[in-house]
């Protein structure tokens, strides 16, 4: 089945570039999601396995893999089991050279989205604890003026207070600065986890595809030869 591309900050939002249908199994009729190009399928739930026909893109038919082994296969069938047998065991082979490769791109995406993480909170940190500090002189300035000195000091102390509201501003504009830069970095960086999650979540709808095929080809195979066995 398909899974969803992770969130490395587990705000919930999930990117995922494979086109979904959702669908009920026939068996238990329990939810299931399938890729829009995809050929075969498995009940999370009960287990059950199925081929997906696509007569109209909105409504796939699912076909339970008992009900097509059921059938008589005649000799033509059985060639073409066969031969799809010999293509589906390279192209199993291929696709978990792929799913592991893609699974080192999202963990290494990951791992690079936590890293910018700390080096953004690192750069950030220097100008927030210099707006916070500032923020508390001031204040510290204000409470003096207002309740404390009087006459030329009231003054002295007020042209503090004021600058030290100023400085603030500053720190504080630098600080939002910062934190965009950063935003942005990171919009970036969880754009790239995103896509290797995608390309993770196909290359893994395509292997169960492909092995779910494979079971299919073999028990075809074997249920003709178990029927030549017999007629011998």
């Amino acid at each position: 089945m398909v899974v969803a591309s992770p969130d490395p900050e587990g705000s919930g939002k999930v990117a995922v570039k494979v086109t979904l249908q959702p669908v009920n199994c026939p068996q238990c009729s329990a939810p299931m999601t399938i890729a829009a190009d995809q050929g075969h399928c498995r009940c999370e739930h009960c287990g059950s396995k199925f081929v997906i026909d696509w007569p109209d893109p909105d409504a796939p038919q699912l076909t339970g893999f008992e009900s097509i082994l059921a059938m008589e296969v005649d000799g033509a069938s059985f060639e073409a089991a066969e031969r799809r047998l010999t293509y589906l065991e390279r192209a199993i082979a291929d696709v978990e050279q792929e799913v592991e490769a893609k699974r080192e791109q999202l963990e290494e995406a990951i791992s690079a989205h936590q890293e910018l993480k700390r080096e953004c909170q690192r750069a950030i940190s220097p100008a927030q604890n210099q707006t916070y500090a500032g923020g508390l002189l001031g204040l510290v300035a204000w409470l003096f003026v207002f309740f404390v000195l009087e006459n030329v000091e009231w003054y002295v102390g007020l042209v503090i207070a004021i600058a030290l509201v100023f400085v603030a501003r500053s720190f504080h504009r630098q600080w939002m600065g910062v934190k965009q830069q950063a935003q942005s970095e990171l919009y970036d960086s969880r754009e790239t986890v995103e896509q290797a999650g995608a390309g993770l979540s196909e290359a893994l709808a395509r292997q169960e595809d492909h092995i779910l095929e494979q079971e299919l080809c073999l028990r075809t195979v074997s249920n003709y030869q178990a029927a030549e066995e017999t007629s011998a």
